[in-house]
């Protein structure tokens, strides 16, 4: 009901509770204690190395997060990850890792920011590489999760390949046949998001199959970016 919403809306902007309605799942939800919130957010972040076996590449499974979460781990995940802070993952078999203890058709999450390594800094630009440049005052939060979980969403055969420089997110496509396989780097550095072939074959740059993979993947951060002007006024992208 309307005067449910209201009621909803005046107390988050009083601070007491937290209800943001921008997608669907979301509408079903209201945080009524945020500061537990925001704990349980910095218990999954920087979970102690009991509760989670890889978490200088940024994976965690499910059943970790039941460890940290308990019984509020599902309803909690789904709540971060319409909110773009985390990435779905939903079978470790498309995650490219040498990490054993990730166990095979687990579903997993992918948290960028949970990664300590130090970023990687280029100064020059390629002419190599595909550049999204965001033109706001507030550069998105967790931009690397919501573009990680519309790729892994939207391209069936991309696999995630672990990484630790927490600026870096790699990505391996396997399309159907014997072709060989494309792997793609996204570098976010300041306001740009760089997208880097990482193939040298001249051949397999200029193939169809690799120039459809670039078309789904700018389609796909097309799309999360999108999806964040929805959370950011005046976020402008091109």
């Amino acid at each position: 009901p309307e005067n449910v919403k209201q009621f909803l809306n005046t107390f988050t902007d009083f601070g007491s509770i937290l209800y943001i309605p921008i997608s669907p799942i979301l509408q079903d939800y209201v945080i009524v204690d945020i500061l537990q919130f925001s704990s349980l957010l910095s218990k999954l972040f920087y979970p102690t190395s009991s509760e989670s076996i890889a978490p200088s590449i940024g994976i965690i499974t499910a059943s970790e997060t039941k460890i940290i979460l308990r019984s509020i781990h599902v309803a909690f995940m789904k709540i971060i990850t319409s909110l773009g802070i985390v990435a779905t993952i939903n079978d470790t078999s498309r995650i490219d890792s040498n990490d054993n203890h990730l166990l095979p058709g687990e579903v997993c999450y992918f948290i960028p920011l949970a990664r300590t390594t130090l970023p990687i800094i280029e100064s020059s630009h390629r002419d190599d590489s595909a550049y999204i440049v965001i033109n706001s005052l507030n550069f998105p939060a967790n931009i690397q999760a919501c573009i990680a979980h519309a790729i892994m969403k939207r391209i069936p055969y991309a696999s995630l390949v672990a990484t630790k420089p927490c600026n870096i997110t790699k990505f391996k496509f396997l399309p159907k046949g014997n072709g060989p396989a494309i792997e793609l780097s996204i570098i976010y550095q300041d306001t740009n998001v760089e997208l880097r072939l990482l193939n040298e074959d001249e051949a397999v740059l200029k193939a169809d199959t690799t120039v459809g993979i670039c078309t789904h993947v700018l389609g796909a951060c097309c799309k999360a970016l999108q999806k964040k002007t929805n959370q950011i006024q005046n976020l402008k992208f091109n």
